[in-house]
């Protein structure tokens, strides 16, 4: 206790006097004091402040002279505690505690309080001397680091700090230990590494990545696979972050969630969406979901591909900016008729103009609704039909054509048997002669019937083996058998055989085929081709005329001509030579006799090489035949 007099009685005059004196000699301390003092007498009533209080509560000096210091009560303090303060300070004992007050303005604040009973000599309680420290600003941390560490340790997520320096693990939230199996301070000064499970990385690479990044950046976040203290594995969403905390320098504050069950969802629905994806991609027809905006929102990859484009190019694009405007709005047609009907729109037949072409398509067109059952676009499923549709086209092509061909066939018939029958009457006419006139006929006669009859048995034979080819070729009985060789060295032998016949016309042959060709084709086919193209050119060559067979690569073919500088061809037969039923047959230069089958015979087989055969000829200005057959690829 403090004693400040002699006497006991406040009120008389020794004791004010005192009093004044012991303000006095103390004031310029409790001025200077950092504290706020407040002296009250036994009542309570308040006999003096100093300039601290003033400052820290707003209250002047006059403002509360002569009041209870009740005035400063908020109501957050017991009326209990009040009494028991009353109760400790009457009993002659200092008391301490913490007043939550009001100031001047109405601001709270907190304050530490001692209040110290002061006696006289003879230890009577003569007044009151509060010192009040205002913690306001401490009070307001501490419960933030108290509120921080509450929610911290009650956090859903696991928290932990690693010292930046050397990666050491120096704090760690009950979650946290938890969630990877160890006990409280289990994981304290442990590296980091100890928690991140080895995967495509080891544990140490992951923490270097992970380091590298904060360093760069200062924060992290992404998925990682962790490992318990068992050696369970389990996959987390981590955020991490650096700070600077003065008892640990540099540290890194890293949260993480357990997303396990997450993860295995999303492996799961990924697994489920490729598969769909995979079955999609796998469907050979056209599948597509349109919006009501005519947009594709998803597309399978065969549509993609007929499109010439990626899926991802694809979608998001309406029919407007893939399709003719005429085309497009066809097709927005259909769908708009689905989408306003909820009808579905099936075997829609129909052209479509596609980067591979032009193409027919049948098109099924479904309403497209959503979970809640409202129409939200179209399903389409369309197929290629061209092949189909081409088929049918060429089914009555056929058609027409074998009605024509049978007419035509009949014609030719008509004129072989015309062409037979011409030679045999005269093979029974100079055999009549011979047989009934021999002994009557010059030796010179004989010889010229003979001669004759040689001729037309020749004629008659190689018109029967042409026939008997053709024939073969119709009813596919002809065997086709390509196979790769040099076209020079091919075709010599049947050239130097036919030079011979053209020498005895005084025809020179220039063979100028390329040697270094090599073609895909029949041999005997490719012979027999030749062999007819040069005959006829000798046939119609006059005497001391000129042959020249040569060769031309163009692209995946090699054209073999065969030029000569004979009589030529009239136009209007031009356009007959390769076709049955026209019979254009006519003499050589030296009435040679021709069968009228051979250039139809090297038509049908260039054909079956995938060639074509055609004629350049002016009248008196000689004849260029052409056939084209595939090089080796």
């Amino acid at each position: 206790m403090q004693k400040i007099s002699k006497s006991t009685d406040f009120q008389n005059d020794t004791v004010q006097k005192q009093y004044e004196e012991m303000l006095h000699k103390y004031s310029h301390v409790v001025e200077q004091n950092h504290a706020a003092i407040i002296i009250t007498d036994v009542q309570g009533i308040i006999k003096y402040v100093n300039q601290r209080f003033t400052e820290i509560s707003g209250f002047t000096f006059e403002d509360v002279i002569g009041k209870n210091p009740r005035i400063f009560k908020t109501g957050y303090t017991p009326e209990e505690e009040y009494k028991k303060l009353w109760q400790t300070i009457s009993s002659g004992l200092i008391w301490r505690g913490k007043f939550y007050n009001r100031k001047k303005n109405g601001d709270l604040y907190w304050e530490s309080t001692s209040i110290t009973p002061v006696t006289d000599e003879n230890n009577k309680i003569t007044h009151f001397i509060a010192i009040k420290v205002d913690f306001t600003e401490r009070k307001k941390i501490e419960d933030e680091l108290r509120l921080a560490n509450e929610i911290i340790s009650n956090m859903d997520e696991g928290v932990y700090l690693i010292r930046a320096g050397d990666g050491i693990i120096v704090y760690t939230n009950p979650k946290f230990d938890r969630m990877f199996g160890y006990e409280t301070g289990e994981l304290i000064g442990k590296h980091v590494t100890i928690v991140n499970a080895p995967s495509e990385k080891s544990p140490e690479e992951t923490a270097k990545e992970i380091i590298d990044t904060l360093n760069k950046n200062s924060v992290w976040k992404g998925d990682i696979r962790n490992i318990k203290k068992d050696g369970t594995q389990f996959y987390c969403y981590a955020s991490v972050s650096k700070f600077h905390y003065s008892v640990f320098g540099d540290v890194w504050i890293a949260v993480h969630q357990d997303i396990t069950e997450r993860k295995h969802a999303e492996d799961l629905l990924k697994k489920l969406q490729e598969e769909q994806l995979i079955i999609l991609d796998s469907i050979p027809a056209w599948v597509f979901f349109k919006d009501t905006e005519n947009r594709f929102i998803r597309v399978n990859k065969t549509f993609a591909d007929i499109m010439g484009m990626s899926k991802e190019q694809l979608e998001g694009k309406s029919m407007f900016e893939l399709y003719p405007k005429e085309q497009a709005e066809a097709f927005w047609k259909d769908d708009k008729e689905v989408i306003a009907s909820a009808k579905p729109k099936v075997n829609i037949i129909e052209p479509m103009q596609s980067p591979k072409g032009n193409l027919w398509v049948q098109t099924d067109k479904l309403p497209y609704r959503n979970s809640h059952g409202n129409i939200v676009g179209i399903i389409g499923f369309t197929i290629d039909i061209t092949e189909r549709k081409n088929a049918e086209e060429k089914i009555q092509k056929m058609n027409e054509e074998l009605k024509e061909l049978n007419s035509t066939k009949d014609k030719f018939f008509s004129i072989v048997a015309h062409d037979m029958k011409t030679p045999f009457q005269g093979l029974l006419g100079y055999s009549q002669i011979l047989s009934e006139e021999y002994e009557t006929l010059s030796e010179e006669e004989r010889k010229y019937f003979i001669k004759s009859i040689d001729e037309l048995s020749k004629n008659t034979y190689e018109l029967l083996d042409n026939l008997l080819i053709w024939s073969r070729i119709q009813t596919g009985r002809i065997a086709f058998n390509p196979n790769v060789f040099n076209l020079y060295q091919e075709l010599s032998p049947t050239v130097s055989l036919l030079t011979q016949t053209a020498k005895n016309k005084n025809i020179t042959i220039d063979y100028l085929i390329d040697k270094k060709i090599f073609v895909n084709a029949d041999k005997n086919m490719l012979s027999t081709v030749i062999r007819n193209l040069i005959a006829n050119a000798i046939k119609f060559t006059k005497r001391g005329g000129k042959i020249i067979i040569s060769s031309k690569r163009v692209e995946k073919f090699v054209d073999i001509s065969v030029v000569d500088n004979g009589v030529g061809i009239k136009k209007e037969n031009l356009s007959h030579l390769f076709k049955i039923g026209q019979n254009v047959s006519t003499k050589g230069t030296e009435d040679e006799e021709g069968t009228g089958l051979g250039l139809i015979l090297c038509k049908e087989m260039i054909q079956m090489h995938g060639g074509k055969i055609w004629v350049e000829s002016e009248l008196d200005s000689g004849s260029k035949f052409i056939f084209s057959i595939p090089v080796k690829i």
